[in-house]
């Protein structure tokens, strides 16, 4: 990686990523002149969904001035050194939360270190070119979702009723969160400046038949992680657990039914959007119950796999759509 680094390459990293990206420990790459706060005991922070106010610049593009987004533990920078640029800073608390991990993070301690410190970095210097984002912008809608589900909704729940709360649960754009701009962004900006990297050499992969390369059947896979939720239990905190299955099931079929139609023309997808079938069908097939789970976080588990299915999907469309238009 430091080589890659060095010799003109960029990376992105979020929360860990941006440690590593980050000066102060051995082992780091030390791409971007800062330390964190914390950095070997990083749990001193905390989970939750923070709010980040956007600076001037490219990973801004078609931002709201402030967005909200998943927080586990992400790096803390206080003092900067040279070749860095500040693209966000940490402006406020949305919500604590305790999915995942049971450690949310408390409104003192972000408005004592966290409050108008950076949230985003980029760097670019002898160790490389890079965009650190402390918080998680992947995560996106969904696990702000079951962070809310987890916390707000529960809490409003006997205050607004099961409609409400229905409806708050359905508005969160899982598949097209505002976040995922800040890594649309990051990359668009890296790769303005790239370096020229000669193509990979053809892998063995290409020399195997195509449908066999799609044959474990990842929708089966998330049928059976949807018959193994729990009995939720009665009452209106069940009857929303049951109503967020029933709409995960719903999304499910409907995304079963376009990955079927792409399946049959899989002789026409490019084997590079194999390996990331296999690695999905391999994590949902490997999934382990964990009875410590919550309800939140197990329905946050399987709406993950079909959500990602259902992106997959689109991407092999477009693949084929591409080339019958190339």
């Amino acid at each position: 990686m430091r080589e890659f680094l060095a010799h003109g390459g960029a990376a992105i990293g979020s929360c860990g990523g941006a440690f590593y990206l980050s000066s102060g420990r051995p082992g780091w790459t030390g791409t971007a002149s800062a330390k964190p706060l914390y950095t070997h005991e990083y749990l001193q922070s905390g989970v939750g969904v923070v709010t980040i106010a956007m600076h001037a610049g490219p990973l801004a593009l078609g931002c709201a001035p402030t967005m909200e987004v998943p927080y586990y533990h992400g790096p803390i920078y206080d003092v900067l050194g040279s070749g860095i640029e500040v693209a966000a800073t940490f402006h406020s608390l949305a919500l604590p939360g305790r999915l995942a991990i049971d450690n949310p993070l408390d409104r003192e301690r972000f408005d004592r270190e966290m409050a108008g410190k950076p949230a985003i970095l980029t760097a670019d210097g002898d160790r490389g070119r890079a965009i650190l984002f402390s918080p998680h912008p992947e995560m996106g809608d969904l696990v702000r979702k079951y962070i809310a589900l987890d916390g707000y909704v529960r809490h409003y729940l006997p205050i607004r009723g099961i409609v409400t709360m229905r409806d708050t649960l359905r508005h969160y754009r899982v598949a097209d969160a505002p976040s995922f701009r800040l890594v649309l962004n990051a990359v668009h900006e890296l790769m303005t400046h790239a370096r020229f990297a000669q193509p990979p050499a053809e892998e063995p992969l290409r020399r195997t038949r195509a449908a066999d390369r799609y044959a474990e059947d990842l929708p089966l896979h998330c049928r059976q992680a949807l018959a193994a939720l729990p009995d939720f239990g009665a009452g209106d905190d069940g009857d929303l657990l049951r109503d967020i299955a029933a709409g995960i099931a719903i999304q499910l079929e409907s995304s079963s039914a376009r990955t079927a139609a792409v399946m049959a023309r899989a002789t026409d997808l490019d084997s590079s959007l194999h390996p990331s079938w296999r690695h999905l069908t391999s994590a949902i097939a490997g999934r382990a119950v964990d009875a410590d789970r919550t309800p939140a976080q197990q329905l946050l588990e399987v709406e993950l796999a079909v959500s990602v299915l259902a992106c997959w999907t689109r991407v092999a469309e477009m693949d084929i759509a591409l080339s019958e238009n190339a």
